[in-house]
């Protein structure tokens, strides 16, 4: 799943390169907010820029990962690098004008696949626990319930804190992940300074207001996930004996 991941990465770049990423105006660069809404037409998806939030400059896709020193006990590792996978790519980053908060938004298409696990990642690594139960400290929301979640059909909002800080201020993160049938899914996260926090409620609020997913079937196949799948159960299986092209 993690070299799709990365797949999927390289196929935005490829596929926008018209883009000068060296542009000195940040609306025409590769990875600001303008150039995040240009595929959102053909996926359903309509997004708009929370108010008081500016690009943050970023020259490439940032590879978020929630603790890169923690040794997974579950999976390989390889090429010296934990699991094979540099991080979680996310395309655009918008920061509040305070610097208490920045949004980070991933790649989307609704052929992506599904990233549940990359939740359980996030949370078990950045406590350095892999096995830890996860379960209490992730909130699943159903349309039903009548919460706005973006007209999504389930919302998974989880939050941890990471041991180093990324952009060299935010280590509080709430990760908010968003599935609706026939669409992509799609992995925000809310980075947050210790005055951010404060406001957490405030911003999980405005940025799922920012988003709306729409009513059209755009992938027939696309099922979405049953309630076992959303369970989160802690991983029971320890990693294998090492492998040739593998390290410890």
């Amino acid at each position: 799943m993690r070299k799709i991941k990365w797949l999927l990465c390289v196929l935005l770049l490829i596929g926008v390169t018209n883009v000068s990423i060296h542009a000195q105006d940040s609306s025409e660069s590769l990875f600001s907010f303008e150039s995040f809404l240009k595929p959102s037409y053909r996926n359903d998806l309509k997004f708009t820029k929370p108010d008081g939030f500016v690009d943050y400059p970023i020259t490439e896709c940032y590879p978020f990962k929630a603790n890169r020193k923690y040794i997974s006990e579950t999976k390989y590792v390889s090429n010296g690098n934990q699991d094979g996978f540099g991080g979680f790519p996310y395309v655009c980053v918008l920061q509040s004008e305070a610097k208490d908060c920045v949004i980070l938004y991933p790649m989307y298409d609704f052929g992506a696949p599904r990233f549940e696990g990359q939740i359980q990642e996030d949370v078990s690594y950045a406590a350095e626990d892999e096995l830890m139960d996860i379960r209490p400290l992730v909130k699943i929301i159903d349309k039903k319930d009548g919460a706005y979640i973006s007209n999504a059909d389930k919302a998974v909002i989880y939050e941890f804190k990471t041991p180093k800080k990324h952009f060299g201020l935010y280590d509080n993160f709430v990760g908010i992940y968003l599935r609706k049938q026939g669409h992509g899914c799609l992995l925000l996260k809310i980075g947050l300074t210790e005055e951010g926090l404060k406001h957490k409620d405030e911003y999980i609020k405005m940025l799922l207001s920012s988003i709306k997913y729409g009513d059209k079937i755009l992938n027939p196949d696309d099922k979405m996930p049953t309630d076992d799948e959303f369970c989160f159960e802690p991983p029971t299986r320890l990693r294998p004996e090492t492998k040739e092209g593998y390290i410890q």
